[in-house]
């Protein structure tokens, strides 16, 4: 049996959170969501994604915070993270993460495709 490939999206926006939950597990995806850092980092400490699709503005932690403790984290560290945010680029991209899109302009198959290109490198 092929391995799935494996991403978390972390949204607090529960109508962009199930459309991005389907689409990855329409497309073949092994999928864990949460709607905050906090959850987001529960969920890491039991399993390992491929990717995370992490939007910024979050209630409590925001995705920067969540960004660095994931990028500090020796296991953590090489997973590629995709911001997705209403942040206009130059204030939202981060240079830890791998790529930046504007949730406002987000098509549901390019995020997939840009996912897949981080998880092969």
């Amino acid at each position: 049996m092929k391995k799935l490939p494996k991403v978390m999206i972390i949204e607090d926006d529960k109508f962009i959170l199930k459309a991005m939950d389907y689409k990855f597990i329409e497309s073949g995806f092994e999928v864990k969501v949460a709607m905050s850092a906090e959850e987001g980092l529960l969920i890491l400490k039991k399993w390992q994604p491929d990717a995370i699709v992490l939007d910024i503005l979050l209630p409590g932690i925001d995705g920067y915070a969540f960004l660095r403790t994931v990028k500090a984290d020796a296991k953590l560290k090489s997973i590629p993270v995709i911001i997705s945010s209403n942040l206009d680029e130059e204030v939202g991209h981060h240079p830890l993460a791998s790529q930046y899109i504007v949730k406002s302009d987000l098509d549901l198959d390019e995020l997939v495709k840009r996912v897949k290109k981080v998880i092969k490198g």
